[in-house]
């Protein structure tokens, strides 16, 4: 069943839909639920729902924490606390201008929310936050006094929020960790079918490049999350475990593949090999969940380790020396050592000023115009229609539709939820009691799934709504929500698709381009050193992988979006998968280091460039001649 859960993540990410459990963070959940809780309770004591804005302020500073700790964390949530509290205020004052006026001022706040995103990787989540503060603040028009009021109550809910963080710490690594988990469980899942292969059970091409994707995924994420978590720490002992847990988790991988490779290729296997599997699996297991314990318990790994030792001495086969390979990387992970030479995630690509320029300038058009379109129906609750459009926009329409459904499904999921919560309270100090768990709840699952994570925040401020300003009902705040949402979502597809798209392939060619080119100079360069010497080294294995993994998902994205027809969608897939394949031959002639392989490595490589060069063609032609 857990292997079938996970396998169902994989397949939702797929059509860009996360599921990631592993980063359900409790700890985090109920630190932010005292803090908006807190605010909530005493707005709600004295009567003043202005002071709703301090739940406001704690709550999205909470979402703006990028975790870890530091300098770099406390900067970010300063600059967030001073950006919402500025836009707060501005917003609020330019809210009674009008309809035009109103629209013309709030695009000019969202465009420079959304510059801030030029500036660096984790300025993305302060601007995506600010400009829901612009959004939601210009719905409540004040004078000026009052409009520095709700900003000085703003930034109050923000200090309490920041304040909160530094007296509660969490582990710094917490994040990373979990992380690092998840990279073990696929490596688990793996092994596992790497066995079930050699059973001759489920051994599909397609199966392996999905198995090995989620793999390199899982590795590249746990990087980026480690190398954010580390900004400004100068703690290099206590992350040296986990970059060296990332470092093995690579070498095991190589041994997965090699093997995985040899088994699809017919060739015979020694007779324990199915066994060696089963038990390094057992050890990925048990790495999987020490990984997250306060004090990991590394001597489990130490019969593991002897047990592979005793099976590669003596013979030279490729079992042999993935057995070999993989001792030392356990031996490597129990005493914290990394390898020379470790490169850390590559820096972001798309940080480029033309595109970044062009998302911001689409959103703050389409926030106008929503704005326009809900003062003009004297829709109620209109600022959740602009805050739809900021959080489904997104760069791409691949990654904007699935964004959309999951944004009603969780609206709908949410309003219902909260009606029936509402209905079932029979005063409002229990209404105020259940603020508190689901606010926990919704910062805890932040980062596990975008529609759960709507889900829950519906609810959240439906009753928050209802709770501080009581109208009509939770259900009548509920609906509109709903609908609010709808409408947000469906301006923000059609921005997407309407403002400025771009109409050019250039993205998904450079991305098989490049696939093409690391597959190919991987294989020539153990080729050329097996050839020379009888031992290779597989420092070009990531980067192939990675080029593979990201052509593949352009690929799918552009499936996603109708233009698979203009890209040679059937070739592409044909060409990534023997692509994958070379990888695979390389990788285990690699480890084998067997001088007869480079002559069925050449002649796959021949086989990808004819491939690759009749996919170019497909591509020229107006509409491609493959679909």
């Amino acid at each position: 069943m857990r292997a079938a859960f996970y396998g169902a993540a994989r397949r939702l990410e797929t059509w860009s839909i996360t599921l990631r459990p592993e980063q359900l963070g409790l700890i985090e959940g109920l630190r932010a639920a005292i803090a908006v809780s807190v605010m909530v309770a005493a707005s709600f004591a004295l009567d003043q729902p202005i002071l709703g804005w301090a739940a406001f302020g704690a709550f999205w500073t909470c979402l703006a924490d990028p975790g870890g700790s530091g300098k770099e964390r406390f900067l970010t949530l300063a600059r967030f606390a001073g950006m919402g509290s500025l836009m707060a205020g501005l917003m609020s004052l330019c809210g009674g201008l009008g309809l035009w006026g109103s629209a013309l001022l709030l695009f000019a706040g969202v465009l420079a929310c959304g510059a801030i995103r030029l500036s660096r990787s984790v300025a993305n989540q302060v601007g995506v936050l600010s400009t829901v503060v612009a959004v939601v603040a210009i719905d409540f028009p004040r004078a000026p006094l009052q409009a520095a009021t709700l900003a000085g109550i703003f930034l109050t809910g923000s200090l309490f929020a920041i304040l909160l963080c530094a007296i509660w710490r969490i582990h710094p690594y917490a994040s990373a960790r979990r992380a690092v988990s998840a990279v073990y469980r696929e490596l688990a899942f793996y092994a596992d079918e790497a066995a079930s292969h050699f059973h001759g059970r489920d051994g599909s091409e397609p199966v392996q490049a999905r198995q090995r994707a989620a793999v390199r995924d899982s590795i590249e994420r746990a990087r980026a999350v480690l190398d954010r978590t580390v900004a400004g720490r100068n703690d290099r002992d206590a992350r040296a475990w986990l970059q060296s847990a990332l470092e093995c988790a690579d070498r095991i991988f190589a041994g997965l593949v090699a093997l995985d490779h040899d088994r699809s290729a017919g060739r015979v296997a020694a007779e324990w090999r199915s066994e060696m599997l089963s038990v390094v699996q057992g050890a990925l297991a048990e790495i999987e969940r020490q990984v997250l314990l306060p004090v990991p318990d590394w001597s489990c790994l130490r019969p593991v380790g002897d047990w592979l030792t005793e099976k590669h001495e003596g013979e030279d086969g490729l079992e042999q020396r993935v057995a070999g390979q993989w001792t030392a990387a356990f031996a490597d992970f129990e005493r914290g050592a990394a390898p020379a030479g470790i490169k850390g995630a590559p820096a972001p690509s798309d940080r480029t000023f033309r595109p970044v320029l062009r998302h911001a300038l689409r959103v703050a058009v389409t926030v106008a115009l929503v704005r326009m379109v809900t003062l003009t129906l004297h829709l109620p609750y209109g600022y959740w229609a602009t805050v739809a459009v900021v959080v489904v926009m997104q760069p791409e329409m691949a990654a904007t539709l699935p964004r959309m459904v999951e944004r009603i499904v969780g609206s709908s999921v949410g309003g219902v939820a909260a009606a029936l919560i509402y209905a079932g309270l029979p005063s409002p100090d229990l209404l105020l009691i259940a603020i508190f768990p689901i606010a926990a709840i919704t910062i805890a699952v932040r980062s596990v799934n975008y529609s759960l994570f709507v889900t829950c925040l519906t609810a959240l401020f439906v009753l928050v709504t209802e709770l501080l300003t009581p109208s009509t009902g939770a259900a009548v705040v509920a609906e509109a929500r709903v609908y609010d949402n709808l409408i947000g979502a469906v301006f923000a597809m059609a921005g997407t698709m309407l403002l400025w798209p771009d109409p050019h392939l250039e993205p998904f060619i450079t991305a098989v381009e490049a696939a093409i080119q690391a597959n190919l100079g991987y294989a020539e360069d153990i080729v050329r050193s097996i050839r020379a010497s009888g031992a290779a080294t597989d420092s070009g294995r990531r980067e192939a992988g990675m080029a593979s993994t990201a052509a593949e998902v352009s690929l799918r994205r552009l499936l996603l979006q109708g233009r698979g027809r203009r890209v040679g969608s059937d070739l592409a897939g044909q060409l990534l998968a023997e692509l994958r394949r070379l990888t695979g031959m390389a990788t285990a002639a690699c480890l084998s280091g067997d001088a007869g392989m480079a002559t069925t490595i050449e002649q796959q490589e021949r086989r990808c460039r004819d491939m690759a060069e009749a996919w170019r063609a497909a591509v020229s032609g107006p509409k491609g001649s493959a679909g």
